[in-house]
């Protein structure tokens, strides 16, 4: 087999890589101030070596074996050799609680865990007891002069796999050569908004297809460079890195979220997937860069998105776009659209967007300044992407066409249904939810959709966030607040009305712009009193709130709101961890602050 299109493993694709492109570089990581480079053949032979020291450790086919770490180098290892020891990662969330950690590492029945530093190993140490099969804690960093029975340094197991015996070599290579294209290789857990999270079973033939259907799209190559840096537990990061290792193309690792602007500048990635809320942060920060500059500066700005953004709908109609338009365009990218592209390191050539609908204004003000967003719709249960927006034949508000070989319906109560290769093997342990999911084939959703006549998708809203008013009226809260949040002033905000007479909202304010606006007009916090409730910013976001109630019909209108003190946050529970809203938790925590904006007159 020389041709990565045959492949029926995962561990095949690696092996492929490694004999056809050696010296080529697979994985970048900083050490020491510099970016080291990982070859393909480096790679292979570090996940060989791990996979045999697992073996060394009592793994056996089928285990799972979780994974409680940020993203790194090491990570992309462990998971490669998991795969070739025929066994599955069950990856943790780095953010997750202690609790939330050890129920994922209980219900996936792991007697292995690996984590990434002390502060990880403090989490399973302190909740051992709620893990009772778990035999040994391997930990990329443990700390320093510490010692525990059950804690074994990641280094020590590649060298065990490097020095292990003869019959545990034969052992990696027969579970190599039989292993399957139905072999579950991982169990991703939906972060969720509501209850315990669910273990999707995901297998070599989900993941081999998905990235077959998204590179006959054009969307990678083996020119194309990532970075890493969203958490590789969830299925949107994990499905980038695979279509990465299928195309040969090279991953590089972020030190941090706090450190992926840098690492972009330097690294000058060719792809970069983000979900909604990593966009918006973007363009707030352009935006506030605009605001601040001079008005002549500002001017031009505006005038340059504007032509950006006409040029880019007829290119992505199929369009010919007039010459005067053509120059114009040029001439911006030399004083505009450059520079922001520089700050995006000057060589990207799609972002990819997911997890979540992102608002339509944002999508095309990147098209307009030649940062083009490729938004796609999928869920874990799908193996991410079900559809996708094609290069040049993107459509503003629309999630794409379904990939190839991917069936797409609207059920006639509206939740989107999807069947094909990537549709998964079933939750974990969990039938009666496996079988509620997929019905003859269709994977139900939970989503709320509808088509356009040339098969391009819209999402309107998640099925259990419908929102019916008292007087009848379908409202799809999700739209509305990715309107909202186009303001720079509005970090967060949670449409209510479920039942109600009429639309209210919980807002969080971006702490940035509102202290600058405080600053231009001189307005001092008083004495134990917020910032956000001074009178003259009640009075800013009264102005913001009517001008997009503007553009709504009137049952779509937000007719009281609350603004709260601070952000929510994932550590306070509020978002999960690829930073989505969990509404009911919201609604809970202020169900007072509700009942007030119900109550007044």
């Amino acid at each position: 087999m020389q041709n990565v299109t045959e492949a029926a493993t995962f561990t095949e694709v690696l092996s492929l890589n490694a004999r056809l492109h050696p010296s080529r570089t697979a994985l970048r990581r900083k050490r020491d101030g510099k970016w080291e480079n990982i070859s393909w053949k480096r790679f292979h032979r570090w996940t060989l070596d791990f996979a045999a020291g697992l073996i060394c450790l009592g793994a056996e086919k089928g285990d799972s074996i979780c994974i409680l770490s940020a993203n790194r180098l090491e990570w992309a290892v462990s998971d490669f050799a998991i795969i070739a020891a025929s066994a599955r990662t069950a990856a943790i969330y780095a953010s997750n609680p202690p609790r939330d950690a050890a129920y994922i590492v209980s219900h996936s029945d792991a007697k292995l865990l690996i984590v990434e530093n002390g502060e990880q190993l403090h989490k399973a140490l302190q909740t051992l007891h709620l893990m009772p099969n778990l035999r040994k804690i391997i930990a990329f960093d443990p700390p320093p002069d510490f010692s525990h029975e059950k804690l074994i340094p990641f280094n020590e197991v590649c060298s065990l796999g490097m020095n292990a015996p003869d019959n545990v070599k034969r052992e990696l290579e027969n579970r190599i050569a039989s292993a399957s294209p139905g072999d579950v290789i991982t169990i991703i857990y939906t972060s969720g908004t509501t209850g315990p999270p669910k273990g999707a079973m995901l297998t070599h033939e989900n993941f081999l297809f998905i990235c077959r259907s998204c590179s006959s799209l054009g969307i990678a190559s083996s020119r194309d460079s990532t970075i890493s840096y969203l958490p590789l537990a969830h299925a949107l990061e994990r499905v980038v890195f695979y279509l990465c290792v299928y195309n040969a193309a090279s991953v590089s690792f972020a030190r941090s979220f706090y450190t992926l602007a840098d690492d972009i500048r330097e690294l000058k990635p060719t792809l970069l997937a983000g979900v909604p809320r990593v966009f918006e942060k973007m363009y707030d920060r352009i935006m506030e860069t605009a605001h601040a500059a001079p008005p002549w500066k500002k001017t031009l700005f505006e005038f340059a998105v504007r032509t950006g953004a006409k040029a880019a709908r007829l290119a992505n109609d199929g369009k010919p776009i007039p010459i005067p338009l053509r120059a114009s365009r040029l001439l911006f990218h030399l004083l505009v659209y450059g520079k922001i592209r520089q700050s995006a390191g000057g060589k990207i050539r799609f972002f990819f967007s997911g997890g979540a609908p992102l608002s339509p204004e944002i999508i095309e003000f990147f098209h307009a300044v030649s940062l083009p967003i490729l938004e796609a719709y999928g869920m874990t249960e799908s193996t991410a992407p079900a559809t996708f927006n094609r290069p040049g034949r993107a459509r503003f508000g629309y999630v794409g066409q379904q990939i190839p070989d991917v069936e797409l319906k609207i059920a006639p109560d509206g939740e989107i249904l999807i069947r094909g290769k990537g549709v998964f093997k079933g939750y974990f342990k969990d039938p009666g939810a496996t079988a509620e999911t997929v019905r003859n084939g269709w994977l139900h959703t939970g989503d709320i959709g509808e088509m356009s006549p040339d098969g391009y998708l819209r999402v309107t809203d998640r099925k259990k966030d419908l929102i019916i008013t008292a007087g009848g009226k379908n409202v799809a809260p999700q739209n509305i607040e990715n309107l909202f949040k186009t303001s720079r002033y509005i970090s967060n905000i949670v449409v209510i009305g479920d039942r109600q007479p009429y639309l209210t909202a919980l807002i969080t304010l971006s702490r940035d712009e509102i202290e600058a606006f405080a600053r231009e007009r001189g307005i001092q916090p008083e004495r134990d009193k917020p910032l956000e409730s001074h009178p003259e910013i009640i009075r800013l976001l009264d102005s913001v709130v009517t001008e997009k109630n503007s553009s709504l019909p009137r049952h779509e209108t937000i007719k009281k709101y609350k603004i709260l003190p601070g952000d929510f946050s994932e550590e306070s529970g509020e978002l999960t961890p690829t930073l989505k809203v969990k509404r009911r938790v919201i609604c809970s925590r202020f169900a007072t602050e509700i009942e007030e904006l119900y109550r007044r007159p």
